[in-house]
């Protein structure tokens, strides 16, 4: 079987010296784009999919340099082979029977599994899993007493739990299934060994466009008007599990975090409950009406705010 490489600064639309920065922001806009919730248009979650597979390897020095290690000879359409044993395991992830498994657009393909699945030593294993149409993963068979996976789930998916099926093709051809759940609460880089399978699986949760996971806390921005800073505010904040009404206190500042304690991951385990933090942003408009500059203007003339106050006080304190 040929397995096609893959230009992952193409995916991007980067050059090869792009900086870490640089490859970032194009995800982020990227991502936005082609986020299957956002974009509905035939290709969109297999174009978020490869997004996410070339950020997860340029974003990652190591696999960034393994990467550019194959070489000016390595050209976008040109195909080689695996090495022998590549199919002799078959590995695949299948939505529940009721239908409650979302598709994850975070697999990866063969090529990331070749190169970049692995976990060193004698030990091999691939990344991502299919959505339920059928389409499978082939991991690489060896001598290895534990295979290693990684399964890809969605924010909503950590918070909730989910389940999946996953498909066992041994050498010999005969097919079991395994039914896999994972429970509300799990987090990112969690392991999962399916005992007497000799399978570990690792928990991937995959980047979102909206919130951030910070351990088992969720962070997201919340935009306010310089007067709702001010004056103080009650606006909307959207969370994964529903839209919540958070009151901004007068004389808040931009950067400031407002905490919804319990409502990040939900308990696990030993693991407590995970916050949630929005984060304050204030937002000045770009475009201004006449009335409004003018008013603008008026607050600028009659007030004593001086926002370097302190700082020039301090410097004359240093004097």
């Amino acid at each position: 079987m040929a397995i096609k490489f893959q230009d992952y600064y193409e995916t991007l639309g980067l050059k090869r010296d792009a900086s870490p920065e640089q490859i970032q922001r194009a995800y982020r806009r990227l991502a936005r784009q082609y986020h299957p919730d956002v974009n509905k248009s035939v290709g969109a979650a297999e174009k978020f999919k490869h997004i996410n597979e070339a950020y997860e390897v340029l974003k990652d020095p190591q696999k960034r340099q393994r990467y550019d290690q194959l070489g000016a000879d390595w050209k976008a359409g040109q195909d080689f082979a695996p090495p022998p044993g590549f199919d002799n395991m078959h590995f695949e992830f299948r939505g529940s029977p009721g239908g409650n498994f979302r598709f994850s657009p975070t697999g990866f393909s063969d090529f990331f599994d070749m190169f970049f699945g692995g976990s060193g030593g004698s030990s091999r294993g691939f990344g991502g899993f299919s959505s339920g149409d059928g389409g499978g993963r082939r991991a690489p068979a060896g001598p290895t007493a534990d295979v290693r996976a990684e399964v890809a789930i969605t924010l909503e998916e950590a918070i909730s739990g989910t389940t999946c099926q996953l498909r066992v093709q041994d050498p010999s051809g005969q097919t079991s299934t395994l039914d896999l759940k994972l429970p509300a609460g799990v987090s990112n880089g969690s392991k999962i060994r399916l005992k007497g399978q000799g399978i570990q699986l690792n928990v991937k949760v995959s980047p979102h466009t909206v919130f951030k996971l910070d351990g088992r806390d969720i962070l997201t921005d919340v935009c306010v008007a310089p007067w709702e800073a001010v004056l103080g505010a009650k606006v909307p904040v959207r969370t994964p599990t529903g839209e919540v009404v958070l009151t901004i206190a007068p004389g808040s500042q931009s950067a400031q975090k407002l905490r919804i304690r319990g409502k990040g991951l939900p308990a696990h385990g030993k693991h407590p409950a995970g916050d949630f933090f929005a984060q304050i942003m204030v937002v000045v408009p770009k475009l201004l009406s006449d009335k409004d500059r003018q008013l603008y203007e008026q607050l600028r003339d009659r007030s004593t705010f001086n926002p370097r106050g302190r700082e020039e006080q301090g410097a004359k304190d240093e004097e």
